[in-house]
């Protein structure tokens, strides 16, 4: 949905076919999922596979605002607001049967088809009951002063927690994702419960293990929909069934608990374990469906002085598989690793900061195998790391990432050169409140302040570089010069040639523009603020919901004047930190990681953007970022750490993040919480977090790196987080860097998550 209002009327001509038939699309986001017989889980697991899905074009990976999707490609109305053309897709992809779910383009008529069948309930602001529960299909709008309900937006309810509503939607910010809702809210309208059709039979469950099949659900005290709640079991979560009952509920141990869930939620499986056997990092099990092959990963464990050879079905047997290869048996089987032993030799490679400070720990290098320097890097106040030297007063020889190749022990000293700076000012040529000045550092790319300047009866159009010069740069564009400047507002006067005012406050802009005897304007709040106020020759307008564009079409005829104000609406922030200035480029990361709790301060007034994260912190963060997402973290039993203690700040978000394979640790004993993390090992966290939450494929796609100079340095078991992060412009580099052996910092980590979650 977009959230336009126009007073222009229009006429949208909307076709309801009822067919099955459907264009097979070629795009990124392929519909991987397998129908079962239940439809309602069909049908969400479809719309699952389409998450994140952008539009702009059919492959839908790159952001536009032309309403161009494959959703429309494959209804015939492309280029059409496409939120119930989604709804429609997803159905039929799940096979769900038109006298279920209509395929329709318009919300009205899907909504009055509903009504028309009695499926509806109007929601409780509406003087319904608020009852949603996981398939329904939500409609959202408002109530028109004529009685009328007019609704403009619709989605898929996945899942309903207390007075909160978790809904599915396409077309919702210009893409497919996920929105948490009030119930109550004006906004939402009511309910349609499609009659979805469920042939499970139960003689076709039988004791054994079973994966959840859908994204959660209920594991409760009893083997009924009206008990109690343990918690909500995530998709894939394994369990060990050991009796069903007549309704085809089974009962399973979890997390302490003895309790049932619906099989009908659930898929039966066959469990491959690895055991690395006398190594470390053993890949975590696999779940194998009946009759299905199952390709053996090729994630191979460690052993320090021995050369992983395959799998085995026994400790002491001959290789049996090797990675990759596949298991066709229907059974539970443990393999475990098979090694070949090799003659090793190590050195050490310390580290001088050579005047400055935070040297690397040494690194040992093996006897006729490549060490790849360490991608930490030492600081000094006032200067540029160049790389390292084996002389303390020599040139750089090698930088983070490079190949170290000499068989001996060494030390490498830091390599300085003294930093330049410059300085970009602003001039609000003729307004006022201009941003502060900003400094720019050599060779690095500077975020321009998102400040605008005010200037009453005028609308701030960009900055220039002369005071009488045309726009070139917006308040967020990089500038990428080694040279200072003063940029200069550029000011459209709001005073029209024909005699009326547009007067426009702050937080926001209007444009107009004659045509023939009417006036169009075009008003566009800015971010983080909504349109509060409308007047037309001082007779305001009624306004309804969170309006962040508006236009206006208007007799010029006896148009004397137009006022519009603006007001702030996001979630409250008085920024408490000293240290983050709202002109920082990292000022509204820091805004929306602290007020959505999964990032705070330091200490109560400092923030600390500079400082650089550790593996402990960012666990942290991970963890708040799942709970934000309405996430349980729980934990149950011990982790093989002996380098924390259970009373450390980070503890149950470790411990349920390496359960739930999102981190490992740095050996088979230690995770090193305050060892720094490097800008690829953030990536990879994030990654794999976003893996167990949303239960996607493996992204695979390296070639998004190539765009960058030293996409040779990120580690080949990184590539794919890095690829992933890039590609969703989560991770933007600098300078047509990557940077991925760069120590992270906590505004870096800011903004990064704030990019993740849209």
């Amino acid at each position: 949905m977009k959230k336009k209002f126009k007073l222009i009327f229009c006429c949208i001509i909307t076709t309801v076919v009822f067919t099955a038939s459907a264009l097979v699309m070629k795009a990124a986001f392929e519909n991987t999922h397998i129908n079962t017989s239940n439809s309602c889980e069909d049908f969400i697991a479809v719309i699952e596979t389409q998450l994140g899905y952008m539009e702009g074009s059919l492959e839908g990976t790159v952001q536009g605002n032309n309403d161009r999707t494959k959703y429309g490609e494959w209804y015939g109305m492309n280029d059409s607001p496409w939120c119930a053309i989604f709804i429609s897709w997803c159905a039929d992809q799940a096979g769900v049967k038109t006298s279920v779910i209509p395929k329709h383009a318009n919300c009205d008529i899907g909504m009055q088809w509903f009504i028309n069948r009695e499926q509806f309930t109007y929601s409780s602001y509406y003087g319904g009951k608020d009852t949603p529960k996981r398939g329904d299909i939500v409609f959202f709008g408002h109530k028109t002063s004529s009685g009328a309900f007019d609704s403009t937006h619709e989605g898929v309810v996945y899942k309903v927690q207390a007075n909160k509503l978790y809904v599915y939607e396409g077309n919702s910010s210009d893409k497919v994702h996920s929105v948490v809702y009030t119930l109550g809210s004006d906004y939402i309208l009511g309910f349609a419960t499609p009659q979805y059709e469920n042939n499970t039979a139960g003689s076709e469950y039988v004791l054994g293990k079973y994966i959840v099949d859908t994204a959660w659900l209920n594991f409760r005290s009893k083997p009924d929909t009206s008990s109690s709640a343990y918690e909500l079991l995530p998709k894939n979560t394994l369990l060990e069934i050991t009796e069903i009952n007549e309704n085809n509920w089974g009962k399973a141990e979890y997390n302490g608990n003895t309790g049932w869930v619906a099989l009908s939620y659930c898929r039966f499986v066959y469990e491959v374990s690895f055991d690395a056997n006398g190594g470390t990092n053993a890949p975590a099990s696999q779940f194998k469906f009946p009759d299905v092959p199952l390709t053996i990963t090729t994630q191979k464990p460690i052993k320090d002085g021995f050369e992983f050879a395959g799998w085995s079905s026994s400790k002491d047997n001959s290789i049996q598989f090797a990675a990759g290869d596949v298991y066709n048996k229907n059974s539970d089987i443990t393999l475990y690793a098979v090694w070949n032993t090799t003659n090793s030799t190590n050195y050490t490679v310390s580290f001088d900061a050579n005047g400055g400070t935070n040297a690397p720990d040494p690194q040992i290098k093996e006897k006729g195998k490549e060490l790849i320097i360490t991608g930490k890097i030492p600081v000094r106040e006032g200067y540029t790391f160049l790389g390292w030297s084996l002389d303390s007063l020599g040139s750089a020889e090698y930088k983070a990432g490079d190949a170290f190749t000499l068989e001996s022990s060494v030390t490498l000293y830091a390599v300085w050169e003294k930093s330049e700076v410059f300085t970009v000012t602003y001039n609000a040529n003729g307004g006022n409140s201009a941003p502060e000045t900003q400094t720019k550092t050599k060779e690095k790319d500077l975020i321009l302040s998102e400040k605008i300047p005010v200037y009453n009866g005028h609308t701030f159009m960009g900055w220039a570089i002369t005071s009488e010069g045309e726009v070139v740069y917006q308040p967020g564009d990089k500038y990428t010069k080694d040279e200072s400047v003063t940029l200069y507002a550029v000011w459209k006067s709001n005073i029209s040639p024909d005699g009326f005012e547009l007067k426009t406050g702050e937080g926001g802009k209007a444009d107009y523009e004659i045509i023939q005897e009417k006036v169009k304007i075009t008003i566009t709040a800015n971010k983080g603020y909504a349109i509060s106020y409308i007047s037309v020759n001082q007779k305001p307008m009624p306004l309804m919901g969170d309006i962040v564009e508006y236009t206006l079409e208007l007799e010029k005829d006896g148009l004397k004047k137009v006022e519009i104000k603006f007001s702030y609406n996001d979630k409250l922030w008085i920024n408490p930190f000293n240290d983050v200035a709202d002109d920082q480029w990292y000022y509204d990361a820091v805004k929306y990681c602290y007020s959505q709790k999964i990032m705070m301060g330091v200490s109560k007034d400092s923030y600390a953007p500079n400082k650089e994260l550790t593996r402990g912190e960012f666990v942290t963060i991970i963890g708040r970022l799942y709970e934000k997402d309405a996430g349980v973290i729980s934990c149950n039993g011990d982790i093989p750490f002996t380098d924390i203690t259970d009373d450390a700040y980070y503890y149950t978000y470790l411990c349920w993040a390496y359960k739930n394979e999102v981190v490992l640790g740095t050996s088979e004993t230690t995770f090193s919480p305050s060892d720094k993390l490097t800008r690829e090992q953030l990536c990879v966290m994030l990654y794999k977090y976003h893996l167990y939450k949303e239960s996607g494929s493996v992204f695979k796609d390296h070639s998004v790196l190539s765009d960058y100079t030293d996409f040779s340095l990120v580690s080949d078991w990184a590539k794919d987080a890095v690829s992933w992060a890039v590609k969703n412009s989560i991770v933007n580099g600098s300078a047509n860097k990557l940077m991925p052996k760069d120590t992270a910092t906590r505004s870096q980590a800011a903004n990064i998550i704030m990019k993740y979650c849209g």
